[in-house]
C-alpha cells in the first residue's frame, strides 16, 4: 500500500517541478520574424558617409481578416540624403522580389504595396546622424492558410532605376504553432518525466520488498535506496530533454519551425519564471502579434524568444528559478517523510530530520540542473572583453565549484557499480593495483556523466562559433557511445595491470 501511495506522490511531485510556466507573450505572439542576408549576398558593413541606404529592421503583424490569414510587414531603412534620393528607387524592381516562398514554392498574394520615403522627422523618429533620413516600406500579404510548421521566405531587393544594388535583406517568417500545439509541446515531456519517475519509484522500491518502509532523509544522505536510484532516472530523461533544449540554442541557422518548439522545453533548463528582475534590460517581447529579432543568434534569441532579461543578465533568473525548486522540493520532501512516518511509526518526523532534507534538495536539484546552468554562466566567457574581471573570476570559481559538486554527488554511485569488482579482485591482487585500478575505473565510470556537462559549456562558450559548438557535440556523443556500449572492454584496455 505504501509503495502505491508514494508511486501517486512522485507522479504529482514530477507534475509539479514539471510544469511549465508561462513566458512572457508566449500565448500571445503570432508568428516569429527574422532578417537574413540575401543569397549571394554579405551583410551591409554601415559607413557613414560612404553608404548611400540600407535595410534598419523588420517589423509586422500576422492577423485573420474575413477568414483569411493576412501579413504585414514593415520594412524599416535609412539613406544618406547627400548621396540618395527617394525619387532613384525603383519600386518596380523591389515589387517583384516581394514574392513569399515555402519550401520553395511561392505563395499567397501581395495585396498592397506602400511606400513612404522619406518618414517626417518627428520626436521619436529622429535619425542620430544628421543628413540621415528614415523610410519605410509596408507590404500586405494575403495567405491561403496559416502555415503552421511552416516558414515562410523572401527577399527585398532594393535598387536604383539605373540598376544599381542598394541592400537586400531576407525575411523568414514562423508563424505561432497555435495553443493546443505549445500546450502539448509542454505538457507530453512533462508528463513523460512524471511517469518515468513514478515508475522508477516502483521499481526500485519494489525489489526492497512490499513491507519495507523507506526512511527518506537516510536514503537521501546515505545515497542508498529506491530514492537517490529514482532521481537518477529522472536526471537522465531531464538531460535529455535539456541537450533539446541548448542544442537549439546554437549559433547556427535552424528551419524556421525548430526555436519555437524547442523553446517549450525551456522550463527544463531553469527558464520557466522570468522573476522580478528587470533593471530595463528585459526585451520587448511582442509587437502586434510578431516575435521581432531582426539580427540575434543562438542562446540570444532563445532569451529573447522567451521575453527573458538579456542574454548577460537572465543567469540571475535561472538561479532565482533554482531556489524555487530546491523550495518546492524540500516541502515534497518532507510532505512524502511525513507520510511514511504515519505509515510506519518507528521512523520520526521530528524537526531533526529537516536539515537533511534540506541540505538534500539543494543536491538533488544541482545534480538534475548543473547542465543549464553550466551553459549560461559559461556565456559570460565568451564576453571576457567586456565585463568586469570581477564578474568572469566569480563566473569561473562558481563553474568549477559545480563541476566538483556534481562529481561528489555521482561519486558515490560510480563507487557502487564497482565495489562487487574491487571485493573480488582483493583476493588476487594488491591493496595498491586495487586503488590504482579503481580510480582509473572512476574517472573512466564519470566521463558519460562529465560529457553533458563539457556540452553546455560548449553551447554557452562559444556563442560566436557555431559550427565549433557542433563539432563540440558531435565529439562529446562519438566519445559516449563506445564507452557506454563496451565498458567492460574499456576497462580492460585502461586499467589491466
Amino acid at each position: 500500500m505504501f509503495l502505491r501511495v508514494a508511486s501517486w506522490l512522485w507522479l504529482l511531485s514530477g507534475l509539479l517541478l514539471c510544469l511549465p510556466r508561462q513566458a512572457n507573450g508566449q500565448w500571445v505572439r503570432n508568428a516569429w520574424i527574422r532578417k537574413y542576408r540575401c543569397d549571394g549576398h554579405s551583410w551591409t558593413h554601415v559607413t557613414f558617409g560612404t553608404t548611400p541606404f540600407w535595410i534598419d529592421s523588420l517589423r509586422g503583424q500576422l492577423d485573420t481578416v474575413n477568414g483569411s490569414t493576412q501579413l504585414s510587414l514593415s520594412i524599416l531603412a535609412v539613406h544618406d540624403t547627400a548621396l540618395f534620393g527617394c525619387d532613384e528607387l525603383d519600386l518596380t524592381a523591389l515589387e517583384r522580389s516581394l514574392q513569399l516562398k515555402v519550401l520553395g514554392k511561392y505563395t499567397g498574394q501581395i495585396v498592397r504595396l506602400k511606400s513612404t520615403c522619406p518618414l517626417p522627422i518627428t520626436p521619436d523618429l529622429t535619425p542620430h546622424v544628421e543628413g540621415h533620413r528614415f523610410s519605410t516600406f509596408q507590404v500586405d500579404y494575403q495567405l491561403e492558410h496559416g502555415h503552421k510548421l511552416q516558414t515562410l521566405a523572401a527577399e527585398y531587393d532594393f535598387r536604383k532605376v539605373n540598376g544599381q544594388e542598394l541592400d537586400c535583406a531576407a525575411a523568414k517568417v514562423t508563424p505561432y504553432i497555435g495553443t493546443p500545439y505549445a500546450v502539448a509541446f509542454n505538457l507530453v515531456p512533462a508528463g513523460v518525466m512524471a511517469l518515468v519517475g513514478a515508475a522508477a519509484w516502483q521499481t526500485h522500491a519494489a525489489e526492497l520488498g512490499v513491507d519495507h518502509f523507506v526512511d527518506f532523509s537516510s536514503a537521501l544522505v546515505s545515497h542508498q535506496g529506491p530514492v537517490w536510484d529514482t532521481i537518477m532516472d529522472i536526471g537522465v530523461y531531464l538531460r535529455y530533454l535539456q541537450f533539446a533544449f541548448l542544442s537549439s540554442s546554437l549559433s547556427i541557422e535552424y528551419p524556421g519551425f525548430l526555436p519555437p518548439i524547442a523553446s517549450n522545453l525551456a522550463w527544463s533548463s531553469l527558464m520557466f519564471w522570468r522573476g522580478p528582475y528587470d533593471g530595463g534590460l528585459t526585451w520587448p517581447g511582442v509587437e502586434q502579434g510578431i516575435y521581432v529579432s531582426n539580427a540575434t543568434f543562438g542562446m540570444d534569441y532563445m532569451v529573447r524568444m522567451l521575453g527573458f532579461p538579456r542574454i548577460m543578465d537572465f543567469m540571475f533568473d535561472a538561479f532565482l528559478n533554482l531556489v524555487i525548486l530546491m523550495g518546492a522540493l524540500l516541502a515534497i520532501l518532507g510532505a512524502v517523510h511525513m507520510l511514511a512516518s504515519r505509515w510506519n511509526p518507528e521512523m520520526s518526523s521530528r524537526g531533526v530530520h529537516t536539515p537533511k532534507l534540506a541540505y538534500m534538495s539543494a543536491e538533488v536539484c544541482l545534480s538534475l540542473f548543473s547542465m543549464p546552468l553550466l551553459a549560461y554562466m559559461s556565456n559570460d566567457l565568451m564576453l571576457m572583453g567586456y565585463l568586469p574581471k570581477y564578474r568572469v573570476g566569480l563566473v569561473a570559481l562558481t563553474i568549477l565549484v559545480l563541476l566538483y559538486v556534481h562529481y561528489i554527488i555521482t561519486r558515490p554511485f560510480l563507487h557502487s557499480q564497482r565495489s562487487t569488482e574491487l571485493s573480488n579482485e582483493f583476493q588476487y591482487t594488491s591493496k595498491q593495483t586495487i586503488s590504482i585500478r579503481g580510480a582509473l575505473k572512476s574517472l573512466l565510470s564519470y566521463i558519460p556523466h562529465f560529457m553533458p556537462l563539457l556540452q553546455a559549456i560548449a553551447v554557452g562558450a562559444l556563442q560566436s562559433w557555431g559550427y565549433v559548438q557542433t563539432i563540440v557535440l558531435f565529439a562529446a556523443e562519438a566519445a559516449i557511445l563506445p564507452i557506454a556500449h563496451k565498458p567492460r572492454r574499456f576497462e580492460y584496455l585502461c586499467c589491466d595491470t
